[in-house]
């Protein structure tokens, strides 16, 4: 044989012994009943099915922490404690004769959701940001282990970002609502027939379940229920709040 068939003959054969090496590894001989996919199947079970039931726990503990605090700061009138305008019956105050003080609510709602949100693992998050009625923060990421012989792992974003099915902007509306009243019935000496010419039909005198008209005096109790009849647990929500109808006299 010739140099070159030489030179041939061993080319061929790195050729076959490459394709028998490519095939060993590739598994086609494996003589394992192993079946092909196992390891991506193990990945999606073990791994990709474990972290999206963790994120929808996560989402569902987050939706239902905000709509509690959403409801506990409409109980209180917006405030995490007492109104700086002080309190009447145990209502907060929205306002001292010509003096506001209405509620910082969505201060508040960052403030009270992570009292009340579980955190086990006291995870640090970023501040709750509030867009509309969706309320988000991160976590940061979480990691998955595999605990069988091999060597795996999955990390994965763990933050929410849900819709509570509720927008902060309400207050405002509701504070407009509450100067516009104040205003216009401060002056009046008959007060109630003022406020019953005034009010809409979502406000109600002292309670929602069984109002009542305060006597003899120039601070009311009011119960609103959510003017856009928002829901929350099948149930309207109710805002809580006190307003000063005493006369203001300037004094320049």
């Amino acid at each position: 044989m010739n140099k070159k068939g030489t030179l041939i003959h061993w080319i061929l054969f790195g050729i076959i012994g490459a394709i028998g090496l490519f095939l060993y590894y590739s598994g086609t001989f494996e003589s394992s009943n192993t079946p092909l996919g196992s390891w991506q199947l193990e990945m999606v079970n073990s791994f990709l099915h474990k972290s999206e039931l963790d994120m929808m726990k996560l989402d569902l503990s987050a939706r239902e922490t905000g709509q509690k605090v959403i409801l506990e700061l409409a109980g209180r009138g917006g405030f995490l404690e007492t109104s700086p305008c002080g309190v009447e019956n145990g209502v907060n105050r929205w306002n001292v004769v010509d003096k506001w003080c209405l509620p910082e609510e969505k201060g508040n709602m960052k403030k009270l959701f992570f009292q009340l949100f579980p955190n086990p693992e006291k995870r640090v998050f970023s501040e709750l940001t509030i867009d509309g009625e969706r309320i988000m923060a991160s976590g940061g990421t979480r990691t998955l282990k595999s605990t069988d012989f091999y060597l795996r792992q999955y990390t994965y974003d763990y933050s929410f970002n849900v819709n509570v099915q509720y927008s902060f902007d309400e207050y405002a509306q509701l504070a407009a609502e509450a100067r516009r009243m104040v205003d216009t019935c401060r002056k009046e000496e008959e007060l109630q027939k003022c406020l019953n010419r005034m009010k809409l039909t979502h406000w109600y005198y002292t309670s929602c379940d069984a109002q009542s008209v305060p006597q003899q005096t120039r601070i009311w109790l009011f119960c609103v229920k959510s003017p856009n009849n928002v829901e929350i647990n099948e149930k309207v929500v109710e805002y809580n709040l006190a307003l000063d109808f005493t006369e203001f006299t300037s004094t320049s």
